[in-house]
Order: C-alpha cells, then sequence, then structure tokens
C-alpha cells in the first residue's frame, strides 16, 4: 500500500529554525478576488487562505531573518513571521518545484543572520502552500466528527469539524491526490499539510533535517 504523510505540529521549537523577521511592509494590503467578493488582503491573510499573494504583496514580505541560534547550519524548516510552519530552506524549495512546479508560492528572504549578527549563506523561504485537496476516505479513519452551528438566522444552519481520534488512523483515496506532491486539507477535511511520498523520498535521499510526520494511507 502506498502512503501520504501528514506533517505534524512542530512542538519543540528548539529544533527548528526561529527569530526576528524584519524589514518589509506590514500595513500592505490589495484588493483580490476570492470567493466571488472583492477583500483587501494582507500577506498574512493570503497564507491563512492560501491565496497566492500578487506581486505588490510579495514584495512586502521581510527581507531579513535573524535566527535565534549561532549555528552556522541550522535547520531546513521553521516558523514563519505569523507563526506555525512556513519557513523552508531553499533546497526544500528545489525538491517541491522539481515535483510541482509551480503550483506553490515561496516567498525569498534575503538575508539570513545568525545570533551575534553573523550573516550566513543559507537561504530561506515563507512558503504558501497554494493546493487544497479535500481526499479524506472517512469509513477507514478513526476520526470524530463534531457538529456546529455556524451562524444564527431564521434557519438553523450546522457545519462539521473533523477531529483525528487516537490510536491515529488516516486513510485518503488516491485518485482525488493526482500526482500533486504537496497539499492542504480544507476546514472541511483534515485541515493539515502533507506530503507525497515521492516527496518524502526525495527528503530523504537529499538529506534534508527531520520533520515531524504521521503516515497516512492511500486507498
Amino acid at each position: 500500500m502506498d502512503h501520504a504523510y501528514m506533517i505534524d505540529h512542530l512542538v519543540d521549537i528548539k529544533r527548528y529554525v526561529y527569530g526576528v523577521f524584519t524589514g518589509g511592509d506590514q500595513d500592505c494590503v490589495e484588493e483580490i478576488e476570492y470567493d466571488g467578493f472583492i477583500r483587501k488582503f494582507d500577506l498574512d491573510l493570503c497564507f491563512q487562505f492560501r491565496v497566492w499573494a500578487p506581486a505588490g504583496l510579495e514584495a512586502s514580505a521581510p527581507s531579513r531573518l535573524t535566527i535565534n541560534s549561532r549555528s552556522k547550519s541550522p535547520p531546513d524548516f521553521g516558523y514563519g513571521p505569523w507563526g506555525g510552519f512556513q519557513l523552508v530552506s531553499e533546497s526544500f524549495v528545489e525538491i517541491v518545484e522539481g515535483l510541482d512546479p509551480g503550483v506553490h508560492q515561496f516567498i525569498r528572504i534575503p538575508e539570513t543572520y545568525i545570533k551575534g549578527g553573523v550573516k550566513i549563506e543559507k537561504t530561506y523561504y515563507i512558503m504558501n502552500v497554494i493546493k487544497t485537496i479535500d481526499a479524506l476516505d472517512m469509513e477507514n479513519s478513526n476520526l470524530i466528527i463534531e457538529k456546529r452551528r455556524i451562524y444564527s438566522t431564521s434557519d438553523v444552519v450546522f457545519g462539521t469539524k473533523v477531529h483525528i481520534n487516537s490510536p491515529f488512523k488516516l486513510s485518503f483515496y488516491r485518485d482525488k491526490i493526482g500526482d500533486i506532491s504537496m497539499w492542504h486539507g480544507s476546514s472541511q477535511d483534515i485541515n493539515r499539510l502533507f506530503f507525497s511520498q515521492r516527496l518524502f523520498g526525495e527528503l530523504l535521499a537529499r538529506k534534508l533535517s527531520p520533520l515531524p510526520y504521521l503516515v497516512v494511507d492511500l486507498v
């Protein structure tokens, strides 16, 4: 059976890249059509909604990362400007672009420093995972479905939220994923980041630093 890999939360902050992002324009906004409406987006909202940031917002990204470590060979993965797993090395970008060319957005941070103000050559990118896929095989996954009221009107409207139960068991439909190598589930599915077996194998072959992951079955 083939597998995919769900990236788990980066809990131990000291194992990953974290630090201070400076430069750029935090107040920059642009009008973007989303879900049939024109809305004002800043760069953070583009990442939250997995919308490709236009050139103006891309240019507003931080220009410098100062890592809270003295290591001149920091890990390949870390926390982005808004928290969470958004920071990846140039080596990771090369692998993903080789597998999914032009699918995801990677915004380069021009300068990287370590503690003490020492500039290093390792280059990092802020990762915007654009591709969203709902491929969940409910029958073969260990899940809890929570019914929630979405909003209150004259009609009662409910939605569902999916929680992963213990012990961990997830199954996805292979044909819904296709040939994509990296994707994000939606809020109606499993709202997490996933790697294909091909991508996972390339990361091991290139000896990139480890990520926490859980194995997902494909049927």
